[in-house]
């Protein structure tokens, strides 16, 4: 079974490079992010990965975490 990661702030610069070396070893990654201060840009190269996911949502609203 393939480890899972979670990163917050995924589609910022950071977020982005980190998230890449998951799944550069083999991990399923979702990336959630408000998208507020990040460019999707970041991760539309993720897109076509089926083992990545993208949340859009604010770690402050609740709603969004559930």
């Amino acid at each position: 079974m393939k480890k899972r990661v979670l990163i917050t702030g995924g589609a910022g610069y950071i977020g982005s490079h980190v998230a890449q070396a998951f799944i550069n070893n083999n991990f399923n990654v979702i990336i959630f992010d408000s998208f507020i201060g990040s460019n999707k840009i970041n991760v539309l190269k993720f897109k076509k990965n089926k083992n990545v996911k993208v949340i859009t949502g604010d770690l402050k609203n609740k709603k969004s975490i559930d």
